[in-house]
């Protein structure tokens, strides 16, 4: 892959390597090191389905579950009364898991159990604030409800649940 030279994208990368770094994160899919965490989390979009097909196989989803997508909401140049310009911007993080098998039918245990993952990478995420390689970002914001995909909208009729974290950085010191 191609290595980020500008603020946003040195920015993004700081935001996946703290996802990766990340206890919650890593304990949410199953990955013993960064390396592992990083297989977990993608920029913008998830790798085309195999064969130039049109749909993802179950197979194809199920191997990427849990997932993170990191995109750009929002980055711009700011000038400050010093007629200094400063990066900054919104970073998405979209992430998706599976439902478990014994939760299919308890909504709220669903919801309950992906709000505490990702809080919990949050908190990860915010231990991290001013450590060389992390972003250094202004706030995290978990926008919107949970979302669970209607199961005829994922492959082989499976059981996803979705939530969207928004990320603020560059702000004022």
């Amino acid at each position: 892959m191609t290595a980020p030279t500008g603020e946003t994208g040195l920015a993004r990368q700081y935001l996946r390597s703290g996802l990766a770094d990340s206890a919650s994160f890593r304990t949410w899919c199953g990955a013993a090191n960064q390396a592992a965490a990083l297989a977990h989390i993608f920029y913008d979009a998830l790798p085309l389905p195999a064969a130039n097909a049109e749909i993802y196989s179950a197979a194809e989803i199920t191997a990427r579950w849990p997932y993170a997508v990191i995109y750009v909401i929002d980055s711009a140049r700011t000038r400050d009364a010093h007629d200094t310009f400063r990066a900054g911007g919104i970073f998405g993080v979209q992430l998706c898991q599976e439902v478990a098998a014994g939760d299919v039918a308890q909504p709220d245990e669903i919801a309950v159990k992906l709000l505490n993952a990702v809080e919990g990478m949050i908190q990860d995420l915010e231990a991290l604030i001013h450590t060389n390689g992390y972003l250094d970002f202004d706030e995290v914001a978990i926008a919107g409800p949970p979302r669970r995909a209607h199961p005829d909208d994922v492959a082989g009729g499976l059981d996803e649940i979705e939530l969207d974290l928004t990320v603020s950085w560059g702000g004022d010191e």
